[in-house]
C-alpha cells in the first residue's frame, strides 16, 4: 500500500492555487490581446503586470512544492521507496540507515506567512541524525539525514511492522 507524503489538506489546497494561478494566466493572455486591439495600452498593461506581479510568487509555490504533493511512500521489507506521479522509484531508504523514528508535529508549508499549520509526520532520521533539519519544508523530503511521511495510523502499524521484520524495533 502506497502513503501520501504530505496532508491531504495541503494537496487540496496547492490544487486550488493551481487552478487560480491558471485563471489569471488566462486572465492576462486575455489583457494582453484586448492590448494588441485597442490603443488603451497603459490601462491593459498595468493590470496584467498587477495580476502577473499577485500570482506569481503563488505560480511559484505550486511549482516548488507540486512535485512533492503527487510523491507517494511504500514500505517494503528492507526499505522505504518513494514514488513519483509517474510510479518511478525516487528515493529509496533502507531501513539500516534508520537511526530513530518518531511522530513529531512539524511546521507546515509556508514559512513567512502567518499561522503556520501544524500536522503530525512520521519522521525517520537516518545516518546517525536526531535532530530535524533547519531547511525549508520541500527540502525535508529530499535531506539525506532525514524524512518525513504523513502521518497516517495504517502508515504507521505498516511500516512498524515492516521495520519489525529487520529487527531493529
Amino acid at each position: 500500500m502506497k502513503f501520501q507524503l504530505v496532508p491531504t489538506e495541503f494537496r487540496i489546497f496547492l490544487s486550488g492555487i493551481k487552478k487560480i494561478t491558471v485563471i489569471a494566466n488566462i486572465l492576462i493572455f486575455v489583457f494582453l490581446t484586448i492590448l494588441a486591439f485597442t490603443n488603451s495600452w497603459q490601462t491593459v498593461v498595468s493590470f496584467s503586470v498587477g495580476l502577473l506581479g499577485f500570482f506569481f510568487p503563488f505560480m511559484l509555490l505550486n511549482c516548488y512544492h507540486d512535485k512533492i504533493c503527487r510523491y507517494t511512500a511504500k514500505f517494503t521489507d528492507h526499505s522505504i521507496l518513494v514514488y513519483d506521479e509517474n510510479n518511478r522509484i525516487k528515493r529509496t531508504i533502507s531501513y539500516d540507515d534508520i537511526t530513530a523514528f518518531s511522530i513529531e508535529d512539524v511546521e507546515g508549508y509556508f514559512y513567512g506567512f502567518g499561522e503556520k499549520p501544524i500536522y503530525k509526520y512520521i519522521c525517520f532520521y537516518l545516518n546517525g541524525e536526531n535532530q530535524i533539519p533547519m531547511v525549508s519544508y520541500a527540502k525535508l523530503f529530499s535531506n539525506k539525514s532525514f524524512f518525513m511521511i504523513n502521518y497516517d495510523d495504517d502508515a504507521y502499524n505498516e511500516f512498524c511492522g515492516a521495520f519489525k521484520k529487520t529487527e531493529k524495533l
